[in-house]
């Protein structure tokens, strides 16, 4: 019987890292998992996670039988993993903006927006008038017509769930919420822009000085 033993890699809090092979040549295979000192038995191993690595190259598997069959060939060189899109990278902040930029935003009293504003809409189906498709791998079963729309903050003087409903027309109700929402915009701008009077002169600084060279 080969002993394969899985380890659970708390970092990622998702992989299970294969630790000692073997199971290519014994026909029977107990399945174990090791964790903080203590060995687990696994009855379904597919059951456990969804992705499963291999130590010697890091290439990730979403099932056991997979990972094994990689293993007969596996030579140990690393994965090379290819993102067309690019990897993922966090957003700079507007005060990461304006740092980057020569701006003084030490006078900054917070650098996380205090404020926000969440909405959320209910719609029906309408079956009428759908678009004609050209091709026959897109079909079209219903359009999402706005029928109500509810908005809250935490904005004082918007705290309050406000909810708007359609007088049949979509057009009209996304119109009044906007404005709504703009309204609430607003009333940010005016509460904090007293903390942040030193580097709105900074920005109209800027501003003026770009027009003058220009």
């Amino acid at each position: 019987v080969c002993v394969d033993v899985f380890e659970y890699e708390e970092t990622t809090d998702s992989f299970i890292v294969k630790q000692r092979g073997g199971s290519e040549d014994f026909p029977d295979i107990l399945n174990v998992l090791y964790f903080r000192g203590h060995f687990c038995f696994i009855k379904d191993i597919d059951r456990v996670s969804q992705t499963f690595v291999c130590s010697r190259c890091e290439k990730i598997w979403k099932t056991n039988k997979h990972l094994q069959r990689h293993l007969q060939t596996c030579t140990g060189n690393p994965a090379k993993f290819h993102y067309p899109g690019g990897v993922y990278q966090v957003q700079p902040s507007i005060f990461d903006l304006l740092k980057m930029n020569g701006f003084d935003v030490s006078s900054a009293p917070f650098t996380i927006f205090p404020y926000r504003a969440t909405w959320d809409m209910e719609v029906y189906f309408d079956q009428s008038d759908l678009p004609q498709t050209s091709t026959t791998t897109t079909q079209y079963t219903a359009r999402h017509v706005p029928m109500s729309a509810s908005v809250c903050s935490n904005v004082p003087g918007y705290t309050k769930p406000i909810c708007f409903i359609s007088d049949g027309n979509p057009q009209v109700l996304i119109d009044r919420m906007i404005d709504y929402l703009e309204r609430i915009s607003d009333t940010t701008f005016q509460l904090l822009y007293p903390q942040f009077r030193e580097i709105y002169k900074q920005l109209e600084a800027r501003e003026s000085r770009e027009k003058e060279e220009s």
